[in-house]
């Protein structure tokens, strides 16, 4: 399978001496603004990169008010040094303020977070024939009666609406088309990937790691009961924790303060002409679904 381009997506203050030989380079954090890079840091970072010949991909989550005048500070800095600059925006207000502020000289993609996708791992499940017949049982009524239930596959629409992504609205794509938006990101779903109704529109592909879920307080991941907020330290982001449930197919892994599963099979959906760029975490890249070695803070999630 080909696509036009193969980037990565590294944690700037992981290794901040080694930068990968790409043609554009991912960076920042799409969950946490206190992992965001400082002004300094990150136009440092974009003459390194302009010297490389490579382009800037700036990663920002969803934003508190501090957080969302911070990061205007960081594209402030960086629409005069990066190259062929992106801001991969994980909140509407972000997306809206950029197309007005510079008049082209950065361009807004719509982040993972905003575009919708059905990201539980456990929807997979709905298409595995062989595990939902393994569940078919009698089940009693209130009234007393018997049935048995039994599996049924989905139905197309069901399918549709699973793989698909909450962006395909006419009135949407229209007023992203006004912001100057022309990219939106989406993770590999186990379950498959439906795109249709994008003209005008490319797509980039998260691989291996597919978005779960996230909270504002790391603490809320990690299993303390007090609110704790991400330090946002040069020793963050932590080692990735696995995590193990009985209702999940497979584990989930929290990186800073998100919750992701790995996908590593490119289905059918993943062939769509509009996909043309496919970005691996640089977290994930060496790591297949169960090769992640567990950590002492490994743990098993509570009944749900």
């Amino acid at each position: 399978m080909s696509y036009a381009e193969r980037l990565r997506w590294c944690q700037w203050n992981a290794r901040p001496d080694v930068l990968p030989s790409r043609s554009r380079l991912y960076v920042g954090n799409e969950s946490c603004e206190a992992l965001l890079p400082r002004p300094d840091v990150a136009c440092e970072l974009a003459r390194r990169m302009r010297e490389m010949g490579t382009s800037l991909t700036l990663m920002t989550p969803f934003l508190t008010e501090v957080g969302f005048r911070r990061t205007l500070d960081v594209v402030d800095r960086l629409v005069g040094v990066a190259v062929g600059l992106e801001v991969v925006c994980n909140d509407w207000g972000l997306c809206a303020v950029l197309a007005g502020r510079y008049e082209g000289r950065c361009t807004p993609v719509v982040g993972r977070l905003l575009v919708g996708q059905r990201s539980d791992p456990r929807w997979a499940q709905v298409f595995d024939a062989s595990a939902q017949q393994a569940q078919e049982r009698q089940v009693r009524h209130s009234d007393g009666t018997t049935a048995r239930l039994a599996y049924r596959p989905p139905t197309s629409s069901l399918a549709r609406d699973l793989r698909r992504c909450s962006l395909d609205q006419s009135d949407l794509l229209g007023f992203l088309k006004h912001l100057g938006v022309h990219r939106f990101e989406i993770s590999n779903l186990p379950q498959g990937i439906q795109l249709s109704g994008y003209t005008g529109f490319h797509v980039t592909l998260h691989t291996p790691g597919i978005f779960v879920s996230t909270a504002r307080n790391c603490s809320a991941l990690v299993g303390s009961r007090e609110p704790i907020p991400c330090c946002g330290e040069s020793i963050c982001p932590p080692p990735i924790t696995t995590w193990y449930h009985a209702s999940f197919p497979g584990p989930l892994y929290r990186f800073c303060n998100a919750v992701y599963a790995l996908n590593s099979s490119l289905h059918e959906g993943c062939m769509s002409p509009q996909i043309d760029r496919i970005v691996t975490c640089a977290a994930f890249n060496d790591a297949a679904p169960g090769e992640i070695e567990p950590t002492a803070s490994d743990h098993r999630l509570p009944q749900l």
